[in-house]
C-alpha cells in the first residue's frame, strides 16, 4: 500500500511539471550592419549548429513524450515546444545573415547548409 501511495504521488508531481517557455534570439540586431564578413560567417556557422541540435532535441523530446503517454503514464506533452522555436529563430536569423553578407560582397559558398525547420 505505501509503495502505492508513493507512486501516486511521484506521478502527480511528474504530472505538474511545466515546459520551459521559449526565449527565441532576435532575428535583426540594432549592430547588424557593423558585422565584418567574417563575424557574419562565424556567426551563422554556430546558429546552424545550434538549431540543429535544438531542431533534434525537440524531435526526440516529442518522440519520447509521445511513447511515453502512451506506454507509462498520460501526462501533459511540452506544447511550448521551446527548443524547436529557437532552432526556428536561429534559422531565421541566418537568412538575414545571409542577405547581410550577400549586401556586403561577403564570401558565402563556404556557409553551411541549413537543417530543416522544425514544425
Amino acid at each position: 500500500m505505501k509503495k502505492f501511495l508513493l507512486f501516486l504521488s511521484v506521478m502527480s508531481l511528474a504530472a505538474c511539471a511545466t515546459a520551459r517557455d521559449p526565449s527565441p534570439v532576435s532575428i535583426v540586431n540594432p549592430s547588424d550592419l557593423e558585422l565584418a564578413c567574417a563575424d557574419i560567417h562565424l556567426e551563422y556557422k554556430i546558429n546552424t549548429q545550434m538549431a540543429a541540435s535544438k531542431i533534434s532535441k525537440n524531435f526526440f523530446t516529442d518522440k519520447t513524450e509521445s511513447e511515453r503517454g502512451c506506454l507509462i503514464w498520460p501526462r501533459l506533452p511540452d506544447f511550448k515546444n521551446a527548443e524547436g522555436i529557437e532552432g526556428n529563430a536561429l534559422l531565421h536569423r541566418n537568412v538575414r545573415l545571409r542577405k547581410l553578407a550577400e549586401s556586403k560582397d561577403c564570401d558565402i559558398a563556404q556557409y553551411p547548409a541549413q537543417p530543416p525547420h522544425y514544425q
